[in-house]
């Protein structure tokens, strides 16, 4: 029996080409989003435990902060609503909504400083807009916690930069 990739016009999380420290992102994030709803009063607390958790607090409050300013900077971006996975459904918690997935492989191309794929999910997730604040946010946090660097208080990563 073939087990569908989609569920309710999602992906297989699976099906991502994400490293673990990405899927555990989206875990911490998916609480940051579920702040903005009338049922995650305080969610962003769950995150930064969440986050602590998963890292020790010297890599998880780090990782939980700029995690913060990218989905502050997210939303500020959008017209329309982020479309999230609830992070305590077990039905869907390993599917991924178009806003999710696209969120996460902007950081992962970020994190590989590849400039073109990462360009083009930007432009996916605010609707094609190039918002230099969301741009910022995600190239700091994947300055700080770039693939192959091990994590530390001292950025190293890939050289993207914002140009206006």
């Amino acid at each position: 029996m073939e087990i569908s990739s989609t569920f309710n016009g999602r992906t297989r999380l699976s099906d991502l080409c994400i490293d673990e420290f990405e899927r555990n992102v989206l875990k911490v994030l998916r609480h940051f989003f579920s702040d903005s709803t009338e049922h995650g009063q305080k969610a962003w607390l769950r995150s930064y435990s969440l986050a602590v958790e998963i890292w020790d607090e010297r890599i998880g409050l780090p990782v939980a902060h700029q995690l913060a300013k990218l989905s502050f900077a997210l939303e500020a971006s959008r017209k329309d609503q982020l479309s999230f996975t609830d992070p305590f459904s077990l039905e869907t918690r390993l599917y991924v909504t178009e806003d999710e997935r696209d969120l996460i492989q902007m950081l992962h191309y970020m994190r590989r400083d590849q400039t073109g794929p990462a360009r083009d999910t930007v432009s996916r997730i605010t609707g094609g807009r190039m918002d230099p604040d969301l741009i910022r946010a995600a190239l700091s946090f994947s300055r700080r916690f770039a693939k192959g660097c091990e994590m530390q208080s001292d950025p190293c990563g890939p050289n993207l930069r914002l140009v206006s």
